[in-house]
């Protein structure tokens, strides 16, 4: 698990720019909005949202006030969170500690540190753990099934059944209890990621690289029921999406 730590203030109707990897960003200071191309947060002091890869964001201020933002980058292809969200100020201490500690060594040009370092990033990404799990209050069991949803999603042969069948629950009493969870069933879930994935790639690429090869990549093998998923979730066709068309 590799990381950096950074810090950014941002004025009314700055950006943050499309990077590579995903990023968690610590409200150090100030308050505000955060807009990206689907969602709209509000922003305050300590609160923690996250950013996914080529997903820009724009910040707005009601006024003059800008904010402050620490910045953690988590450069593992392997670590795929959930979409834009909210983790409430309550609980995120911990995760500023770590940030400052982090942010005070990273550079440090000793041969030791690279150690150091390292447990720092991976206590680091425990306590983020810790607190997206605090903040959702999560069902153990439903959290097991998404980290397994989240490893293999891009695979277009992967069957959500055996996954399911280790929690010990029968099939249509965990769908129940995943679908009070999360609002979705472990099928809508696993299309969702894979939207999301898409939304991203799309962000990415562009039309730099054809339609087949973003629904393959998110585990579709048919590039036109790829399409009318896309639509569904999001209103347009995945070339009006590039061309930036609402629905």
């Amino acid at each position: 698990m590799k990381m950096d730590f950074s810090t950014i203030v941002l004025s009314n109707n700055d950006h943050l720019s499309a990077v590579s990897f995903y990023r968690y960003n610590i409200v150090l200071r100030g308050q505000g909005t955060i807009c990206s191309r689907k969602h709209r947060l509000q922003l305050s002091r300590h609160e923690i949202f996250t950013l996914g890869p080529y997903a820009d964001a724009c910040y707005e201020s009601d006024g003059l006030e800008e904010v402050m933002l620490g910045c953690i980058g988590i450069h593992d292809n392997t670590y795929t969170p959930h979409d834009m969200t909210i983790i409430p100020a309550q609980g995120t201490e911990l995760v500023r500690q770590i940030f400052y500690m982090g942010l005070d060594t990273q550079d440090n040009p000793l041969p030791f540190y690279d150690s150091v370092n390292a447990a720092i990033h991976q206590l680091m990404f425990s306590a983020l753990i810790a607190c997206e799990m605090q903040s959702t209050a999560i069902h153990p069991k439903v959290f097991q099934v998404i980290q397994k949803f989240n490893e293999h999603f891009t695979e277009a042969e992967y069957d959500i059944r055996p996954a399911i069948e280790e929690t010990g629950y029968s099939m249509n009493y965990f769908r129940k209890v995943f679908q009070k969870e999360t609002g979705v069933t472990p099928a809508g879930y696993l299309t969702k990621r894979r939207m999301d994935r898409a939304a991203e790639l799309l962000d990415q690429f562009k039309d730099r690289v054809p339609v087949k090869e973003i629904a393959f990549q998110c585990g579709y093998e048919d590039p036109y029921y790829f399409s009318r998923q896309f639509k569904k979730s999001f209103g347009v066709s995945p070339k009006q999406y590039i061309c930036g068309e609402s629905s």
